[in-house]
């Protein structure tokens, strides 16, 4: 019999890449990544449900997500919420267009954070992760079709929120003194 640490180092070795890039994805930034990575493996180490689970790299992967999420609320809390890092921008952009992608970048972040949990795992095992309806229906115990539906859901639902954002930043907006 195998013991959980050697389960581990097994999913170390042959999901520790697809799960870096996974949440360099979701935080747009290697340092983070590589923390919550470190996290990760830690939490998985002292965790009975993670030996318990019949699917190690989904339940690994979902802790991923989770991690990353739960960074995006505390950095959202903080006073100093920083701007995303260049290493996210093609070098070749002009600053405005690299100012308006890292803020359509961080816009989407936000919006994802704000859907259910089901739904936002669901939107990046689609489409960060390219997993398969199919292979998403299994994590989830579910049918690729009811994925379809949580995947077109979540993007319905980050449109609005989308175009909602700039009217809620209009009124936070501190109005200017009309000219004289």
């Amino acid at each position: 019999m195998r013991s959980h640490q050697q389960n581990l180092l097994e999913l170390l070795a042959e999901r520790g890449a697809r799960l870096y890039g996974l949440l360099y994805r979701l935080t747009l930034r290697t340092d983070v990544a590589e923390d919550l990575l470190q996290e990760l493996f830690l939490k998985l180490n002292d965790s009975p449900a993670w030996r318990q689970c019949r699917d190690p790299a989904a339940y690994a992967t979902r802790a991923a997500v989770h991690l990353a999420y739960d960074w995006h609320r505390v950095q959202k809390r903080t006073p100093n919420h920083q701007a995303l890092p260049q290493e996210t921008m093609a070098e070749t952009a002009s600053p405005l267009s690299t100012m308006i992608q890292r803020d359509d970048i961080q816009a989407l972040l936000d919006a994802m954070a704000q859907l259910p949990e089901t739904i936002h795992e669901c939107l990046v095992l689609r489409h960060l992760e390219n997993e398969s309806y199919e292979d998403i229906a299994r994590r989830f115990d579910k049918t690729a079709h009811q994925i379809r539906a949580l995947c077109h859901k979540g993007i319905a639902r980050m449109r609005e929120l989308l175009n909602a954002e700039p009217a809620l930043r209009a009124e936070r907006e501190i109005p200017h003194d009309p000219p004289r």
